[in-house]
C-alpha cells in the first residue's frame, strides 16, 4: 500500500545474487493498537531512487511482491522519493531544521560523524531500546547472525545507535573470502605474438616487458610499449604490493591476525618494491608521463595499443572491450612475492554495511516503524533483495538460489536485462529501504561463462588459496568512530596521505633515494601514521567484540 508524494530519481545498484536461507518466514499481521479503522499504520520515508526502475515499478514482479508483504504487516507507505543529485543536500537540510520530516530517512548518503552529532541533537532516535521494546527478534537474528555482528558499525561507544544498518554477507562453502584483487595485467596476445611465457615470478614480468619493447610487440617500429602505474588518484601500492609482500592500502586489516598495519612500516619489502619501480622507471619500461594522470589518460594510451602492463582486477573483462579492436586482451599475471612473506590479496568483509535507516523525532507510531524493520530484515524481504522472485529471477536448484538465464541476447544483469522484469529487489529500491543481501563465491564468476580463464581464478580465489594472507581495505567498515577519534583521524589523515602518495611517487621515479628510507618512515610517523593505525585498531577491535 503506497502514496508517493515525489519522484525525482536516483542512480543503479548492482546486487550480487546468494544461497538459499532458511525458507521464507512471513511477515507480523496482528492488528496494533495504533492502526487506523482499516487497521493499517502509516509511515512516511524518504530516500533516493533510479528514476527508470522506480518509474516501472508497477511492472516489476518483485515490487508486487513488496506489496503482498505490506498489506500482510497492515503497514502503508507514503514514499518521498529523491533524485541522488538532490537527496543529500535535501535530506541534510530537513535534519538540520527539522522541517518536514518524514518518520523514516535512509543515511546512506550522510557520513556517520554527521548521523550522531543529529542523533545527540535529538533529530533522529537511538534505535536499540525501540528495537528491544517492539522487535520481533527478526532484526536482532539477521543483524548478530546473518549480518555477523554488523551492530557493531553502528552502536556508539556511548552505547547507542542511531540508524539500523542493512549489508551484504557473503558466504563461502569453505569459509573463505575475498575481493576482486587487483594484481598486474599484460597483454595476453603480445605474449603469444613473440612467443613467450606468461610470467610466473618477477624477474619473469621484468624480461616480459622488456621483450615487449625490444621486440616492438605493438608493431609500429617504435619502442614505446609502457607499462603504466601511479596515474591520478590511484594507490600507490595497488598494482604491486602484494607482490612483495606487502598489502595495497595506506592502511589495513590483516585477516590473519586482526591487526592494522601499513605497508610503510615494512622496510625491506618496502625498499625490494621500490628498487623494482626505479629499474624500471630508468629503462623507460614505466612511463613517467603517466604519473598523476586521469583514468582518462590510461584508456586512451590503451586504446593507442602502448600499454603492456597497467593495474587490473581478475575478474572483470573490461579490459577485453578496450583492445578488441587490435585483436588483443589483458590477463592478470601472478608472480611470486619477491620476499618470504606471504602474498596479500584484498578480501571483502564477511558483512559489510551498506545502508542505514533511521527513524526521526516526527516520528509518533515507534512500534509501526520497527515492524517496519523486522519486514527488512526477514528471511522473505532478503530472498526478495537478493533475489527476486522464484521462477521469474531465479530458480532454486538442489536447496539453493541459482540465477535465472535467458537466451534473448541481453547481458546478464545490465539494466536492460532488469527491466524486462527481471529484477531483483535490490535495484529497484536499495537507496530507499535498504535490505539484506546475501552472496556465494561462485556468484563472483556469476555471468562470465564465455570467459573460462576468469572462471577459473575466481573458483580458484573462491576456494581459498593457503598461500595467500587476507586483508580488509583500510576503508570498510569498523566500527563507528567516536567524536574524538573523527576529529583526530580528520586532523591527521589528509596531510598524512598526501605525503605518502607524494613520497611514493618520488621514490618510484627514483627522485628520492631508497638510503634515505628511514629518513621518510620518521616522517610518517611524526605526522600521526602509528597514531592512525592506534585509532584504526581501536574501532576494529570494537567492531569484532575485542
Amino acid at each position: 500500500m503506497f502514496k508517493t508524494k515525489k519522484i525525482f530519481g536516483g542512480a543503479m545498484c548492482l546486487i550480487l545474487s546468494f544461497s538459499l536461507i532458511s525458507m521464507f518466514s512471513g511477515c507480523k499481521n496482528d492488528d496494533k493498537k495504533t492502526a487506523g479503522k482499516d487497521g493499517y499504520r502509516t509511515l512516511s520515508i524518504m530516500g533516493q531512487v533510479d528514476q527508470e526502475f522506480w518509474d516501472s515499478r508497477d511492472n516489476q514482479p518483485v515490487w508486487k511482491k513488496f506489496e503482498e508483504m505490506l498489506d500482510k504487516a497492515k503497514i502503508k507507505l507514503e514514499i518521498e522519493a529523491i533524485t541522488q543529485e538532490q537527496y543529500q543536500t535535501t535530506l541534510q537540510t530537513r535534519l538540520a531544521t527539522g522541517a518536514d520530516l518524514p518518520d523514516l530517512v535512509n543515511l546512506e548518503t550522510m557520513d556517520k560523524t554527521t548521523s550522531i552529532k543529529l542523533g545527540q541533537q535529538g533529530m533522529i532516535l537511538d534505535i536499540l531500546p525501540l528495537v528491544k521494546q517492539y522487535s520481533d527478534g527478526t532484526i536482532d537474528k539477521s543483524v548478530n547472525e546473518r549480518l555477523g555482528g554488523l551492530w557493531g558499525t553502528a552502536v556508539t561507544e556511548d552505547n547507542k545507535a542511531y540508524w539500523l544498518p542493512f549489508g551484504i554477507t557473503i558466504k563461502f562453502n569453505d569459509g573463505a573470502n575475498f575481493n576482486s584483487p587487483m594484481v598486474p595485467v599484460i597483454r595476453e596476445d603480445w605474449v603469444k605474438k613473440l612467443d613467450l611465457q606468461m610470467p610466473t615470478t618477477i624477474d619473469e614480468y621484468k624480461k616480459v616487458l622488456r621483450d615487449f619493447r625490444e621486440k616492438d610487440a605493438n608493431g609500429n617500429g617504435k619502442k614505446d610499449e609502457v607499462m603504466i602505474v601511479f596515474t591520478k588518484d590511484a594507490n600507490p601500492f595497488e598494482m604491486f604490493g602484494p607482490l612483495f609482500g606487502m598489502p595495497c592500502e595506506h592502511v589495513l586489516v590483516d585477516t590473519t591476525d586482526d591487526t592494522v598495519k601499513s605497508p610503510w612500516l615494512m622496510k625491506d619489502n618496502l625498499v625490494s618494491f621500490f628498487e623494482f619501480f626505479q629499474e624500471m622507471t630508468k629503462e623507460g619500461i614505466l612511463s613517467k608521463d603517466a604519473i598523476n594522470q586521469s583514468a582518462e589518460y590510461v584508456l586512451q594510451q590503451t586504446k593507442l595499443n602502448r600499454v603492456s602492463s597497467k593495474n587490473g582486477f581478475v575478474l572483470t573483462n573490461m579490459y577485453d572491450g578496450e583492445v578488441s579492436e587490435f585483436g588483443g586482451a589483458y590477463r592478470g599475471v601472478f608472480p611470486a612475492a619477491v620476499s618470504e612473506e606471504q602474498l596479500y590479496i584484498q578480501a571483502a568483509p564477511p558483512t559489510s554495511e551498506t545502508r542505514r535507516l533511521a527513524i526521526t523525532k516526527a516520528c509518533k507510531d515507534k512500534e509501526a516503524a520497527i515492524d517496519f524493520m523486522d519486514l527488512l530484515h526477514s528471511d522473505e524481504f532478503t530472498v526478495l533483495t537478493s533475489a527476486g522472485v522464484e521462477g521469474i529471477s531465479y530458480d532454486v536448484v538442489d536447496g539453493t538460489v541459482v540465477n535465472k538465464v535467458y537466451d534473448d541476447g541481453l547481458v546478464f544483469g545490465s539494466r536492460e536485462y532488469w527491466l524486462k522484469g527481471r529484477i531483483r529487489g535490490g535495484e529497484l529500491w536499495l537507496g530507499l529501504l535498504g535490505g539484506v543481501q546475501q552472496a556465494t563465491g561462485e556468484d563472483n564468476v556469476n555471468g562470465l561463462k564465455d570467459y573460462p580463464y576468469l572462471v577459473e581464478v575466481g573458483q580458484k580465489y573462491a576456494k581459498g588459496n593457503t598461500g595467500y594472507k587476507y586483508y580488509y581495505p583500510g576503508t570498510y567498515e569498523l566500527a563507528t568512530a567516536s567524536t574524538k577519534e573523527a576529529e583526530r583521524e580528520t586532523a591527521i589523515w589528509n596531510d598524512l596521505k598526501t605525503y605518502m602518495d607524494e613520497t611514493a611517487l618520488k621514490l618510484a621515479i627514483g627522485e628520492y633515494k631508497l638510503s634515505d628510507i628511514d629518513k621518510y618512515i620518521n616522517q610518517m610517523k611524526e605526522m600521526g601514521l602509528e597514531e592512525m593505525i592506534q585509532i584504526r585498531q581501536q574501532q576494529h577491535n570494537r567492531y569484532i567484540g575485542k
